[in-house]
């Protein structure tokens, strides 16, 4: 907690610390997010939702880079 404190202060970001610091313990291991108690429960919920719909993104997402794709094959 140390080094994301020491982080957050060298960026200017000490007011969003407790949400760097809940990120932290989630990262060390991601799969075991059900098990991090400083979590609060919609934080909890979004990562579920994560886990359950990985590929749930706008449509406006899946559009741009098609006709990315698209525009770089032919060109």
């Amino acid at each position: 907690m140390a080094d994301v404190d020491a982080f957050a202060a060298a960026r200017e970001m000490t007011d969003i610390g407790p949400l760097l610091r809940r990120g932290a313990l989630v990262a060390q291991n991601p799969t075991a997010f059900e098990s991090v108690s400083e979590l609060e429960p919609d934080e909890r919920e979004a990562l579920r939702n994560e886990v359950r719909h990985k590929w749930r993104q706008p449509t406006a997402l899946y559009m741009t880079v098609i006709l990315c794709s698209v525009g770089a094959a032919v060109q």
